[in-house]
């Protein structure tokens, strides 16, 4: 590192510090202090203080091809966990491009400990940008970077669940019943756009990470790609083979567009989490394989102030099915050092050969992949509060217990 490059890098983190943000604003306030970082040049709306930066329109999906970028495609990942009911599902529209969602995988957790999954959903073209649907599942923006509603009509789905899962490679199977789902959510935090709480992250998507977050195009950084995770708050109501069941728990959504470039990539931890306080936590990091990290970068949001956080621990990918309680321990100036405790409450496998190698996953812990990944609907607790998010972890396969 050369000396300007310190002392810039030096005098960036010094003045890392909360900005605060209108918990309720409205959408047509212009009243906004942001951080310095994620280069701001790009993204500086003031219309809406949770957006850090991005217009109110970015928050829809587009409908024409991007012009800039022809590859450009979206992803709208939804989780969400009821820890109380026990009730979790992950809705992950992708390939989304031209008014046409192309992949959509949903899983759900079925307080008995089922799974329900379905890999697929037939396309059904859309014009509206507010409203992106397949045939049997549809979003709704009611209001940009604060309320969403998301739908499931009819789903097909198979069912599957733990024992199985961790007993090796599970294909897909013909459906055996439906799944309705209807959930409004909340967002209860301001967005956390990668790259935007601290400088070394922001410099990092200039390279092969951004590409792997697909927050920028090949080409370089443009103010209109994106990645962005936001916390929520919903409630709604599950239907499975004529049984009702209602939940009301915290999630978090993510909104991609980008150019996805997979190659090359080793791993990564990807967590987010909702406390009853308000208070949210979110962290990404992707792991080198000989130690150290290409990106790494974390954010805490409390009484009403956004914390860009440094990650002095995160754990990484664990292929043991069982693992208990993991510690998350993030630090700031302002806060110092928080401690967050986690545990996965309900488990999705996947097993595949490297990242970007373009071949087709199976579900479950298959003993001769190359790449296994977790994702989880998990409970963490903060200085004794309860609260509950995701967790999605990946890496080379290894035997070794963690």
């Amino acid at each position: 590192m050369n000396r300007r490059y310190f002392l810039e890098f030096m005098a960036a983190s010094s003045a890392l510090c909360g900005f605060s943000v209108a918990g309720h604003a409205s959408v047509d306030s212009k009243s906004r202090e942001g951080s310095s970082s994620g280069n701001s040049f790009l993204y500086n709306d003031t219309t809406d203080p949770w957006s850090l930066g991005l217009r109110p329109n970015q928050d829809h999906v587009l409908t024409a091809p991007f012009e800039m970028e022809p590859r450009v495609q979206e992803t709208l990942n939804v989780w969400f966990y009821d820890g109380k009911r026990n009730i979790g599902f992950n809705i992950h529209p992708h390939h989304i491009q031209n008014g046409v969602i192309d992949g959509i995988m949903v899983t759900i957790f079925m307080p008995d400990g089922r799974v329900l999954r379905s890999s697929s959903d037939e396309f059904e073209p859309f014009t509206d940008p507010l409203r992106p649907r397949s045939k049997h599942i549809n979003y709704h923006c009611i209001q940009p970077f604060r309320e969403w509603v998301y739908n499931i009509d009819g789903l097909p789905v198979w069912e599957t669940d733990r024992k199985e899962l961790i007993g090796g490679a599970v294909a897909d199977k013909a459906p055996t019943t439906r799944v309705s789902l209807t959930a409004n959510a909340i967002m209860a935090a301001p967005i956390y756009r990668q790259g935007a709480m601290l400088p070394e992250a922001d410099k990092a998507i200039d390279g092969e990470v951004g590409l792997w977050l697909a927050a920028r195009l090949p080409s370089g950084r443009s103010p209109e790609s994106f990645r962005f995770d936001q916390m929520f708050r919903a409630k709604g109501k599950l239907l499975v083979d004529g049984v009702s069941y209602e939940f009301d728990g915290c999630g978090l959504r993510g909104h991609v567009r980008g150019v996805r470039v997979m190659s090359k990539m080793y791993g990564h931890t990807w967590l987010g989490g909702l406390m009853p306080s308000g208070t949210a936590f979110g962290v990404q990091l992707y792991p080198r394989p000989g130690g150290g990290y290409y990106f790494s970068e974390a954010y805490i949001f409390k009484n009403g102030k956004m914390y860009p956080n440094r990650i002095s621990y995160a754990p990484p990918m664990c292929f043991n099915p069982d693992q208990g309680e993991y510690v998350i321990e993030l630090a700031c100036d302002e806060l110092g050092l928080t401690r967050i405790v986690g545990k996965d409450k309900r488990l999705f496998w996947w097993s595949m050969a490297e990242w970007g190698s373009g071949t087709r996953p199976q579900w479950g812990i298959d003993p001769n992949a190359a790449t296994v990944m977790r994702q989880a609907v998990t409970e963490y607790t903060i200085d004794g509060e309860v609260g509950y998010g995701m967790n999605e972890r990946s890496g080379p396969r290894n035997p070794e217990p963690c």
